[in-house]
């Protein structure tokens, strides 16, 4: 009866809005222990399979609209026959968001940018596209540390990955469970690490860094004319964790922000 009592007082709470913990419950930093963090325990319902023996099909495309980024409407044939249409976008490549960190004050580096979409200011992390032509061929890592040095004037220092270095995400296969030493791995080299697609409707995928220890740039590259940005050092976590939770950071910077508090608790620099 006590239980129920307590579960309905909870449930309560989240019906009358009063959430502002509950993102601290799936990202809290307080221990680097393996396996003791909410997302590296089991799951008691496994990932559904009924959808992937039968894979939709894409059977065509058409431009839509060309600009910065392209949208084409794309013919899908779904698993019992139909043929769906979808405006799919299709950026020009892939996207890196970075945290810039700095060890010895344990503060990071934030900006302040103009979000034409919905005409405000924003703030958020370092990030940029992938492009063949600027980056080593298309190197994450080659435009996380030039972005880095464009977006935020900082060059060097320690490039962490967010995500796994076991293995990406296959197109067709089933999700499994991630072993509970999954989120541990922070270095960059070695295996191909996992990226995050950006949303239902887009090709675009992104990649997420920390980077530890950079130093002020003495000639850091011009920005892209249409970016209007200001750099904020010395930024605390508990600062940025609030700008997250009062809707001031965007959605992809608040996930590297958090993806790069857990990883900053496991290597215990918090």
């Amino acid at each position: 009866m006590l239980r129920n009592l307590r579960s309905m007082r909870g449930l309560r709470s989240l019906q009358s809005g009063t959430t502002t913990h509950f993102p601290e419950v799936l990202f809290r930093a307080t221990s680097s222990r393996k396996g003791s963090e909410p997302w590296a325990k089991k799951t008691t319902q496994p990932f559904s399979t009924a959808t992937h023996g039968n894979n939709p099909k894409a059977i065509g495309e058409e431009l839509v609209f060309a600009g910065h980024m392209k949208i084409v409407r794309r013919s899908i044939e779904m698993p019992d026959g139909h043929v769906a249409k979808f405006d799919i976008s299709k950026a020009r490549g892939s996207t890196v968001f970075v945290v810039p960190w700095c060890s010895r004050t344990k503060t990071l580096w934030m900006l302040s940018e103009f979000y034409p979409g919905c005409m405000d200011w924003r703030m958020g992390c370092v990030a940029g596209f992938v492009e063949a032509e600027k980056h080593e061929g298309g190197d994450p890592e080659a435009a996380a540390r030039m972005e880095v040095e464009e977006e935020a004037h900082l060059r060097g220092g320690k490039l962490v990955s967010l995500l796994s270095d076991e293995g990406g995400h296959k197109s067709g296969e089933v999700p499994s469970e991630p072993s509970s030493s999954s989120s541990t791995s922070s270095s960059c080299s070695g295996g191909t690490a996992a990226t995050l697609v950006s949303g239902k409707y887009t090709e675009m995928t992104s990649r997420y860094f920390l980077c530890i220890d950079p130093e002020p740039s003495p000639s850091p590259p011009p920005r892209d004319k249409e970016e209007l940005i200001e750099i904020h050092p010395g930024v605390s976590m508990e600062t940025a964790m609030q700008w997250i939770h009062t809707g001031r950071v965007s959605a992809t910077s608040a996930l590297c922000i958090l993806l790069a508090r857990q990883k900053l608790a496991q290597m215990g620099e918090i």
